[in-house]
């Protein structure tokens, strides 16, 4: 069986089991680059938790939130904690 170029180990021609040097296997899938919401963990893609829409691949801490939650401290929150308030761009908590 020819395993696609990525893989190193296959189940099937689109299958794959363990990927090539720089890959990171997700779902059967061996890519260059983990997908958005996820990070490089080792040989893998890992989450970078549900509310987190991008985060830093070296220190897992999340960068940017997913829409309708905003960012204080590496941290998404559904409501800002006080005294912070949502920014203009509705992104993140900041002072008033």
């Amino acid at each position: 069986m020819v395993c696609p170029s990525s893989c190193s180990t296959c189940t099937s021609q689109t299958n794959c089991q363990t990927c090539q040097a720089s890959y990171y296997y997700l779902s059967g899938v061996c890519s260059s680059s983990c997908p958005r919401n996820m990070f490089p963990n080792g040989t893998t893609c890992s989450s970078c938790g549900t509310t987190c829409s991008i985060c830093n691949q070296t220190t897992t801490l999340c960068t940017v939130c997913n829409a309708g939650v905003y960012l204080y401290n590496n941290t998404c929150y559904s409501t800002c904690p006080a005294p912070l308030v949502v920014s203009y761009d509705f992104l993140s908590c900041v002072t008033q």
